[in-house]
């Protein structure tokens, strides 16, 4: 199976550092061994952002973040059409407005994906299978 990871997945595996809250033994698990691990562009996309407003403390720039990625023979994922697609129909949760997590959980749906998150909000779509 693969395994989609959001955003604070790959900077646990990258740098070490734990999002809000804490992974469970078996994300940790599969984070650190599992050979079919996936990222969004989008994972990316997000670091930039927050990288750019100070709301993270990373040195890499996003090209070594990608480069890491690929050492570790992470897959990175392009926007697709279909993601979009699915992204219109997700289920609308009325305290998850983050439009990075509505994109990355599209993607996870539409290529059968498990996501490895330790976002709580993103347990809230029943139909995405998400380990935490």
């Amino acid at each position: 199976m693969k395994y989609l990871l959001d955003t604070n997945a790959i900077i646990f595996l990258l740098y070490g550092k734990k999002a809000n809250s804490k992974f469970s033994e078996n994300a940790i698990s599969l984070i650190r061994d599992s050979q079919e691990l996936c990222l969004s562009i989008v994972s990316l996309w997000e670091i930039a952002i927050k990288k750019r407003i100070k709301k993270i403390d990373i040195d890499d720039s996003i090209i070594q973040i990608r480069n890491k990625c690929r050492e570790k023979h992470i897959e990175i994922y392009s926007v697709k059409t279909m993601y979009l697609d699915e992204l219109s129909n997700l289920e609308n949760i009325s305290n998850h407005k983050d439009p990075f997590d509505h994109l990355i959980l599209s993607t996870a749906k539409t290529e059968r994906m498990a996501l490895i998150s330790s976002d709580a909000k993103m347990r809230n779509y029943g139909n995405i299978d998400v380990i935490w």
